[in-house]
């Protein structure tokens, strides 16, 4: 097999591969064996048809598709792989030679990864790492976190009782526009909890006095731009049932809660335990923080410029990581399009800057790796299938079957390597510690508290607050089905 490479645009190359014509015959005599066994010809048994009367009656371009399909694959990887060439695309074949006899000749074009240039001295990556002073304060505001989680929700018998913030009640509605009942405005023996903002302006407030077993009318307004477009801007009036009123009842800062909620003995023992807690966090934050930094700034000694093909194959797999996550939650895409106001292809354009920024960090990081001469080892990518398999709780070789199959080992080593630039760059970078207090910490910082951290990948996960999204409307809209009065948060 002969390969011979041509720069098509400053982003495509062009493979010629010429295959051997004793290679492409011998493709043919396959093709013709598997494609004869359904061919029926007068006077010959199904299956038995001569090779010269096939020919003749068919013609040999009959067997060409056939052996293309079986030679093209191979063929091409090879071929990129002797040219050095990192596609980032499927190929475009256009075969230029296909005769018996005669070597086979044909021409993929194909986006390849673009080049990274790294301009960096290692003695020019200064970072400061910031962990947050845990101050008595915060060890307090956790406490009262852990005494709300231990709320007990308790029935109100009291008669006279009043709806107030925060109770959980237990009611029936229906909803009139113009005094007449409208699709999805009803429900019995609904559970709300007042605050929580799940329902739409006004509904939770027109609550908060009312007595229990008392029927209250609520008036308002549906926002401009709900998602409803019959409901959006209309007035409507709510008739409200409270059948049922619960409020919590929170446990007392003492020695009881501290063995309650732990396995210390005293309040005092309790406190030590959550301020080393968050110290550690601190600790975690900033480690994720630096992370991010280092990137950041690995990413400003870069220059690559990415093919849009490129960008927006990310920005895709980026649509399909929110989809898969939200599958998690048992909330359909569909939904999150209605609580975004977006179809898929505005997500996908939406998904685009921060695509190109997944991009580059990626091959900045993969580019440090290739100057360094960090490399992927068999154990390393043993043990990773190992993990992979774990999480999945298959067998290790089905495993590694599946990522073969579906062409994955590629992506699985490269990760690994990317983690390993990472870690290289934490290694060799300067990295300062100061300790501050949470009005002093930087932007980076208090993302990476919030729970943004750079991937395996050397992404950062920026989809947690369009899962939260979503998740918040699927619980504010029901299952999705008719037309809820439930608030959408983008409205």
């Amino acid at each position: 097999m002969r390969t011979t490479l041509e720069t098509v645009d400053k982003h495509k190359v062009a493979v010629t591969v010429e295959i051997d014509a004793e290679t492409f015959d011998a493709a043919l005599d396959r093709a013709f064996r598997k494609v004869v066994r359904s061919v029926s010809v007068p006077g010959f048994r199904k299956g038995r048809v001569p090779r010269p009367i096939f020919e003749r009656r068919f013609g040999v371009e009959s067997l060409y598709e056939e052996a293309l399909e079986e030679l093209l694959p191979t063929t091409y990887e090879a071929a990129i792989e002797q040219e050095g060439v990192e596609p980032v695309e499927r190929p475009k074949f256009e075969v230029t030679q296909i005769e018996k006899g005669l070597p086979l000749i044909y021409k993929a074009t194909v986006t390849v990864r673009p080049e990274v240039k790294l301009d960096l001295a290692i003695e020019q990556l200064t970072v400061t790492r910031e962990v947050q002073n845990v101050r008595e304060e915060d060890v307090e505001k956790r406490l009262e976190e852990m005494r709300k989680d231990a709320a007990l929700l308790v029935p109100v018998e009291d008669e006279e009782a009043t709806v107030e913030e925060g109770d959980t009640l237990t009611i029936d509605y229906e909803g009139f526009i113009d005094g007449e009942p409208f699709e999805g405005g009803s429900a019995e023996g609904a559970t709300l909890e007042i605050g929580s903002g799940r329902f739409i302006p006004g509904f939770e407030e027109g609550l908060i006095g009312k007595k229990l077993g008392q029927e209250a009318t609520i008036e308002v307004k549906f926002p401009d731009d709900y998602h409803a477009e019959k409901l959006a801007g209309k007035m409507a009036t709510f008739v409200v049932m409270i059948h049922e009123m619960k409020r919590k009842e929170y446990p007392a800062l003492d020695d009881d809660f501290a063995r309650e909620v732990s396995d210390v003995d005293s309040l005092e023992a309790l406190k030590a335990e959550v301020r080393e807690e968050l110290e550690k966090e601190a600790q975690l934050s900033a480690d994720r923080a630096v992370e991010k930094k280092l990137v950041d700034e690995l990413v400003r000694y870069a220059s690559v410029d990415l093919p849009d093909v490129m960008v927006h194959h990310e920005a895709h797999d980026m649509v399909h990581e929110l989809e898969h996550n939200l599958r998690a939650y048992g909330i359909p895409m569909e939904l999150y399009y209605q609580s975004v106001q977006k179809d898929h292809d505005q997500l996908l354009e939406e998904f685009k800057p921060e695509a190109r920024r997944r991009l580059t960090e990626r091959l900045a990081l993969l580019a440090l790796a290739k100057k360094e001469g960090l490399t992927v080892s068999e154990e390393e990518l043993n043990e990773e299938i190992s993990r992979y398999a774990e999480t999945e709780r298959v067998d290790v070789a089905e495993m590694k079957a599946r990522l073969e199959q579906y062409g994955a080992m590629g992506s699985l080593s490269e990760s690994i390597l990317v983690r390993k630039a990472l870690d290289w760059l934490k290694t060799h970078a300067k990295i300062e510690t100061v300790f501050v207090d949470a009005e002093e910490t930087s932007d980076t910082a208090r993302e990476a508290g919030e729970g943004a951290q750079v991937s395996p990948e050397g992404n950062v996960q920026t989809l947690e607050g369009n899962i939260k999204t979503a998740v918040d409307d699927a619980a504010a809209s029901g299952n999705g089905d008719g037309i809820h009065i439930a608030q959408d948060d983008h409205a």
